[in-house]
């Protein structure tokens, strides 16, 4: 925790000398706010292909040809929403009710980049938009899943070759983006708490796991869900 707290303070001290050299540091603001975009859009892409694959199995283990079409017209309606079964409306409830209780996804570390949209610090004209939450954290630390559900499609970032893992809770979807080795597989189910993986630490010494939640295909604020630290 001291580790921690040097290191945030360390950020604090950086970002007051960035402001007195706004020049210097222009092309990294523009670079941050290529990187979010980009975060963001493949975040897109996965939760769209999720949803379509949780409708494809609803329908698959609907036990009557009258739920297969019920499940296929509700897809084709809005084909940006999952449609919830029984057992996925009840894990949905269940997320719903757990909101601002829900465990962080690490065991420790302190937020070091906040959900919306802020001034970059280099420069307060240009506006960076944070659809999740960026968690500084100890090298080698575990990412924890914050709730029960089903583990999604697992992808590689290309360069960096970490990991984003989504797990699915109803109709939810919790994003567990810059892994370096994952604990889990697709289709897995997993508990509150469970090891999914350990995040990365990038060349520069950061150790920082981006999280995000989202309501179908909406990005909602993680720090309305989770406890505080």
């Amino acid at each position: 925790k001291q580790a921690l707290e040097k290191d945030r303070l360390e950020q604090e001290k950086l970002v007051k000398a960035i402001q007195k050299d706004k020049k210097k540091y222009s092309s990294e603001i523009n670079k941050k706010k290529k990187e979010s975009q980009e975060i963001d859009r493949k975040i897109d892409r996965m939760v769209k292909d999720a949803i379509a694959a949780a409708n494809k199995k609803a329908m698959a283990e609907a036990k009557t040809t009258e739920a297969k079409k019920e499940i296929a017209s509700a897809a084709k309606a809005n084909p940006n929403k999952i449609v919830l079964t029984k057992e996925a409306k009840v894990l949905a409830d269940n997320f719903t009710s757990n909101k601002g209780r829900l465990p962080w996804p690490v065991p420790e570390g302190y937020i070091s980049s906040t959900y919306g949209e802020h001034p970059s610090p280099l420069d307060s004209k240009i506006m960076i938009k944070n659809s999740g939450l960026e968690i500084t954290t100890s090298p080698n630390t575990d990412v924890r899943a914050v709730f029960g559900g089903e583990v999604g499609e697992i992808q590689v970032v290309p360069g960096s070759g970490n990991k984003i893992v989504y797990i699915r809770h109803g109709n939810y979807i919790t994003v567990y983006f810059n892994l370096k080795s994952i604990s889990v597989s697709s289709g897995d189910k997993v508990s509150t708490k469970q090891s999914i993986g350990k995040v990365a630490t990038s060349p520069s010494g950061k150790t920082v796991l981006k999280f995000f939640v989202l309501q179908n295909t909406s990005y909602l604020n993680p720090q309305s869900w989770i406890t505080g630290q």
